[in-house]
């Protein structure tokens, strides 16, 4: 069975619910500032996600590219049921559902406002003691806290870590709340 239509019609959200105990291929293409992708979802769980000829393993950049596709408003997508073997090696066995819930939540924080984000040329650096905090499963953190302990931008983590600046603005925005990190301008201003 192929379902097929527009992003306008039928929100990415929406579409999530098609998948609960099925799977399928997801293609998504035409969506503004995005590649084309395809989604293989097994179960109700994101197995692996394809843009191109290249198959994301990575969590941070699986993240980003599903944050991308929530933000989006225009696009086509078809859906077709059927079984695979799941292409990518490892594969992410993510419950679509729990991290769409999850992404559509950072999404609305930065669309509304609810976390003041940061400017991406501002160097950040760690202040706090990370280990009161459970960061040891964030994938932004272990990949960034090497560039953050001598210093980084928003900028240079999203390079380095192939994301967007949205995406480690956001982290840099969470981490800061949380006492992690501060401006490295600030802890220059407490020292003198």
């Amino acid at each position: 069975m192929v379902i097929s239509g527009n992003l306008r019609e039928s929100p990415f959200q929406t579409l999530v619910g098609h998948f609960q105990d099925k799977t399928g291929v997801l293609e998504l293409w035409n969506m503004p500032d995005l590649r084309d992708c395809k989604l293989w979802v097994k179960r109700g769980h994101l197995r692996c996600i394809e843009i191109g000829k290249e198959y994301i393993a990575d969590p941070l950049k699986a993240r980003d590219i599903l944050l991308g596709i929530i933000a989006a408003r225009e696009g086509a997508f078809e859906l077709t049921y059927t079984d695979f073997k799941t292409p990518c090696d490892p594969a992410l066995h993510w419950p679509l559902e729990r991290v769409i819930t999850s992404l559509s939540l950072i999404e609305e924080d930065i669309t509304l406002r609810t976390i003041e984000m940061p400017a991406p040329d501002v160097s950040y650096v760690i202040c706090g003691d990370e280990e009161l905090l459970d960061l040891k499963n964030s994938f932004f953190w272990k990949r960034a806290k090497p560039m953050l302990q001598h210093g980084a931008t928003a900028e240079q983590i999203a390079k380095a870590l192939g994301i967007s600046l949205k995406l480690a603005c956001y982290y840099l925005a969470r981490l800061e709340w949380l006492g992690v990190v501060k401006p490295a301008a600030d802890l220059l201003e407490i020292e003198f």
